[in-house]
């Protein structure tokens, strides 16, 4: 009786031991599975360390190198701010450019759009070796490419064709406008149509006791004015100008360093202006017209930039002068409750 259990616990041992190797064998085998299908991919490129890109796309060429400090500046303008993002995801498909097909002995380039490419890229590495890259016609949603150099023909997905698209403005990084609260916020200076308006911030600090617990708590209130005239609190038109301050952001741009023609054409020769200050800081806006979808062109004063800005937000701070006074609100109460 003994043996038979002796047998039994040595047998389930080994089936056990046998499991376990077989777990960590298929776990191996999974964590290397990128790994080998890497191996067996074709890559049209493997450059590692990019210090350089350039690329031709119709009639927009463009090249960026990388600095001493690993960040890619535009060739043509050291003050562009590149968007470094952008940059970086490109070279990172770069860095693993696997072919979806291989066309093994292909036709004459005019089959493939090769023969008048849509892409030409370049890209070099740290050690100083350039790949150029041509980039055809579309076939299944992936593109026809070769290597320079290279008498096989392959298919690669869009993803290269997307990062390249756009001209030298959609590769910018947008300028932040600083981002401040109610809390923040000291005043608001607009100057519409040469009519200037200020509206500044007190903050009043209440105590109140808890007569249960006789507890001490704050609340903080917000008490706005006009030109020296308080505003009433509650009205919405004042709410929504405040709060849009905290939602202002460009969404596009329109010009790098603008001359006076082009700054004419967008308004921002003689602009509106919205001056706010707030802790730690001050900027100041400039507005110009609106483009056929609504949004207004800006800019930040000083800036090389001129931006888009979305209108709702523009709109809610420009109809400022629209609040209602503590007056007015107290001269409507009364007449309601008259009536």
């Amino acid at each position: 009786m003994k043996k038979r259990h002796g047998t039994q616990l040595f047998v389930l041992t080994m089936v056990l031991a046998l499991c376990a190797g077989a777990y960590l064998g298929l776990r191996w085998w999974n964590e290397g599975a990128e790994d080998r299908a890497a191996a067996q991919a074709d890559y049209l490129a493997r450059p590692e360390d990019l210090t350089a890109l350039s690329f031709q796309r119709g009639a927009v060429s463009l090249s960026f190198t990388k600095d001493g400090e690993g960040i890619w500046r535009y060739d043509g303008d050291s003050d562009f701010p590149v968007d470094q993002s952008r940059l970086t995801e490109l070279a990172e498909t770069l860095s693993a450019l696997a072919a979806v097909r291989v066309i093994g002995d292909p036709e004459a380039d005019a089959s493939y759009g090769l023969d008048a490419p849509a892409l030409t890229l370049t890209a070099m590495d740290g050690g100083g070796e350039a790949v150029t890259l041509l980039v055809g016609s579309q076939v299944d949603g992936n593109y026809y490419a070769r290597p320079e150099g290279d008498a096989r023909v392959y298919t690669i997905s869009s993803g290269l064709m997307d990062q390249t698209e756009g001209e030298l403005l959609d590769f910018i990084a947008l300028e932040d406008i600083p981002w401040v609260t109610e809390a923040q916020v000291q005043s608001v200076v607009l100057t519409l149509d040469g009519v200037e308006t200020a509206y500044t911030k007190e903050t009043i600090t209440q105590e109140a006791v808890d007569e249960e617990t006789g507890e001490t708590s704050q609340t903080t209130a917000y008490v706005w004015s006009r030109d020296g005239e308080v505003l009433d609190g509650e009205d919405a038109v004042l709410q929504d100008g405040v709060d849009a301050l905290s939602l202002l952001a460009f969404r596009s741009c329109s010009a790098w360093k603008p001359g006076e023609a082009a700054l004419a054409a967008l308004g921002l020769d003689d602009p509106d202006r919205i001056a706010v200050t707030y802790d730690g800081g001050s900027y100041t806006l400039l507005l110009g017209d609106t483009d056929e979808s609504g949004n207004y062109y800006a800019q930040l004063e000083g800036s090389y930039q001129a931006d888009l800005l979305s209108p709702s937000y523009v709109e809610n701070l420009l109809a400022l002068p629209g609040a209602r006074t503590q007056t007015e609100a107290e001269a409507e109460a009364e007449s309601s409750a008259e009536t």
